[in-house]
């Protein structure tokens, strides 16, 4: 049997008293995607946190709401036989999906991704290092 003690594994910690019991995890709220940003980006200063935010804020736009739209536009497809969907169209879909909504949430293309940016950055980045 392997031992495993924090000693030897410092990324690991103590076993018992780091990791939350069940019962705490489901009591606790969960954690909102601006803190998970804001923890995420926090060994990132300046010019980086803010590319960090942006990427962020692009991949939120894409999959929170882009893609959910192109899926269920794929999924209300009834077309008749030669026209309707395919075997492969119905495998491939979702990634095809996440393609095209990865292109859409370019800021250029797409809007509400400044605007997802722009709160993030007012809730995490203090507006003195946003300026400088």
């Amino acid at each position: 049997m392997i031992s495993m003690n924090s000693a030897e594994f410092p990324l690991f910690g103590a076993p018992s008293t780091e990791l939350p019991s069940v019962t705490e995890g489901a009591s606790r709220a969960p954690e909102s995607f601006a803190d998970m940003v804001a923890r995420f980006s926090s060994t990132e200063k300046g010019q980086q946190q803010v590319e960090t935010i942006r990427e962020e804020s692009r991949k939120l736009v894409a999959e929170a709401f882009i893609t959910p739209i192109l899926a269920k536009i794929r999924e209300n497809n009834q077309a008749a036989a030669p026209f309707g969907t395919t075997d492969a169209e119905k495998r491939f879909g979702p990634i095809y999906d996440r393609a095209v909504a990865d292109s859409m949430s370019r800021p250029d293309r797409f809007p509400m991704v400044e605007s997802v940016e722009r709160y993030m950055l007012r809730r995490i980045v203090p507006q003195s290092e946003v300026m400088a």
